[in-house]
């Protein structure tokens, strides 16, 4: 399988397309990608409903984008009225998306970091829950450099703590794939050039979820490579994408 665009600047990439990366998002997946988040989000309560946290929960999301995720994270919090405390931070390494990001009323709080994942300005053994969504591809500029980026993530993680992902997946049943992969190619990415002239950002999206780790194979990176003690992963929408939580 052949891939034009995975070697595109992908930081001057969202730069140019930062205002209308949000909408596409959701014109791509149909608006699904709020259905996942929502999901993932629930999921994450599930979890911390099961445990005992001391103090704050401190909370990250990396490549926080214009902060869907957090948004919908502490959307959930305000409709259920919770009384958890957390500590929430957000990064990412495009300033566009950021600037972005801090204009949402819920997210006034949160403390934005400009970095790298390749190098994290934590101190080790900092986060209690580090998220990522639809973003993992985006790491993968090359395998060497993807290992670094997670094992940085690892590295701020504490003992117990948890990582969650959302990231795009390639459907085990074969027919589904064909289409799946059919609709990456060009439905969506021509969905996404009627609101963007930027051909070659989303050439690359398209390409990245075709060149991306099935489920199985990312989980066994997370236990080799990484050194995550527990991994597990959920497929959502027929597979299409997964859910990844991996405990350190």
């Amino acid at each position: 399988m052949k891939f034009k665009y995975l070697n595109i600047d992908l930081k001057k990439g969202y730069k140019n397309i930062a205002n209308i990366y949000e909408l596409n998002n959701h014109l791509m997946t149909f608006y699904l990608d709020i259905y996942w988040r929502k999901i993932m989000v629930k999921d994450i309560f599930d979890d911390i409903s099961k445990k005992s946290f001391n103090d704050v929960i401190n909370f990250i999301d990396i490549c926080v984008g214009t902060g869907d995720l957090l948004f919908e994270f502490k959307n959930f919090i305000k409709n259920k009225n919770l009384n958890i405390n957390f500590n929430f931070l957000a990064l990412d390494f495009s300033f566009d998306m950021i600037k972005l990001a801090k204009q949402k009323y819920l997210l006034k709080d949160v403390f934005f970091i400009l970095a790298d994942v390749s190098k994290i300005p934590i101190k080790d053994k900092k986060i209690d829950i580090a998220t990522i969504s639809l973003g993992i591809r985006n790491l993968k500029t090359n395998e060497e450099l993807f290992e670094k980026r997670f094992k940085e993530i690892h590295r701020v993680i504490k003992d117990g703590g948890v990582f969650w992902g959302l990231e795009t997946s390639r459907p085990p049943n074969k027919f589904i794939r064909f289409f799946s992969d059919l609709f990456t190619a060009y439905i969506a990415t021509n969905i996404a050039k009627i609101v963007s002239k930027n051909i070659e950002v989303y050439g690359y999206l398209a390409d990245s979820i075709r060149a991306f780790y099935e489920p199985h194979e990312f989980k066994n990176f997370f236990l080799e490579k990484i050194k995550f003690k527990e991994v597990s992963y959920k497929l959502l929408t027929f597979g299409v994408v997964a859910i990844h939580k991996a405990i350190k």
